[in-house]
């Protein structure tokens, strides 16, 4: 199941400041972006579970929303994902573990965590490019858009 946990949108001008100051010198087309969080979480979990897990444990109630039916919808924005390649340990999903469990809920199969980028002005190719230029090292990261 894949988790995606994202700034409210009344907390998120900040973020969303830096990201375009960040990718705007390279790509000047860029007019917003933002940014999420991914947990992708491989589990025998219910699905009031589920919700329990991404509202309890994995994001703050009162600065973030999740998603776990399926990405989150920000139309007229392109999607970058950027996760760790398979054989990469990812420490952050050791700790998402350890933190399920202590909240009481079986522990999982597999995490894996990443990060979707969000961005407005940029066609697929040009975004995906942004994203591996800015913030991804190739030995590490896949980045592929939606």
């Amino acid at each position: 199941m894949k988790i995606e946990v994202f700034t409210k949108d009344k907390f998120a001008k900040n973020e969303e400041k830096k990201l375009i100051k960040k990718i705007s010198h390279f790509y000047p087309n860029l007019k917003s972006a933002r940014e999420s969080k991914l947990y992708i979480l491989e589990g025998h979990y219910r699905r009031e579970e589920i919700f329990q897990i991404s509202g309890d444990v994995l994001s703050d109630f009162i600065v973030e929303e999740f998603s776990a039916d399926s990405p989150r919808k920000l139309s007229g924005y392109t999607r970058v994902e950027m996760l760790f390649k398979e054989g990469v340990t990812d420490v952050l999903s050791q700790s998402v573990c350890q933190a399920i469990e202590l909240a009481g809920f079986p522990k999982p199969i597999s995490v894996k965590t990443g990060q979707a980028f969000y961005l407005a002005g940029l066609n697929a190719r040009d975004a995906c490019k942004a994203i591996k230029e800015c913030f991804a090292n190739e030995l590490i990261h896949l980045v592929k858009a939606d």
